[in-house]
């Protein structure tokens, strides 16, 4: 696996809530904390108070030992469909992360999309020129990115079906 290769990750869980439910958790930045064992913290930046296309917040985040703060950019706000940030850069993002809603009718398809970037990413530095160690570390990064999306978007269907 290579950076290069900009590879993604995307898990998918059916939810039985409406479209306009499960909006409301896809879109507050805060929604993931607790589901997801990275993601610490999250706030709006530049006076924006909530979801819009071009808005942008910070997230803290840690693995293991390591913290750190990331910029994102709101790339796609379509409401009740389709909520998209940008990592660090729009047009060289780190990472592009996507949650999107299928209305089914009588349930909801609710899927959560993660893209590497080729953006320069706290691994960079580790891999740049060993081919196996890139391999191995984005490997394993985007098995952590998937147990922590398939978290989140599990914690999202019980909240949202509970309602």
């Amino acid at each position: 696996m290579r950076q290069s290769d900009q590879p993604s990750v995307e898990v998918s869980v059916p939810v039985k809530a409406t479209p306009e439910t499960l909006w409301s958790f896809i879109s507050n930045i805060n929604s993931p904390i607790g589901k997801s064992k990275e993601l610490l913290a999250a706030e709006w930046l530049d006076g924006a108070q909530g979801p819009a296309l071009g808005a942008a917040f910070r997230g803290h985040n840690r693995v293991g030992q390591s913290e750190w703060d990331t910029t994102n950019h709101v790339t796609a706000c379509d409401v009740n469909k389709v909520f998209e940030w940008k990592v660090e850069s729009v047009e060289v993002p780190v990472a592009t992360w996507r949650f999107s809603i299928e209305d089914r009718g009588e349930d909801c398809v609710l899927t959560f999309f993660a893209q590497l970037g080729l953006g320069e990413n706290g691994m960079s530095d580790r891999y740049k020129d060993d081919p196996e160690a890139e391999d191995r570390l984005l490997t394993g990064r985007l098995q952590m990115w998937q147990d922590n999306m398939l978290a989140t978007i599990n914690g999202i269907k019980a909240a949202a079906e509970s309602l």
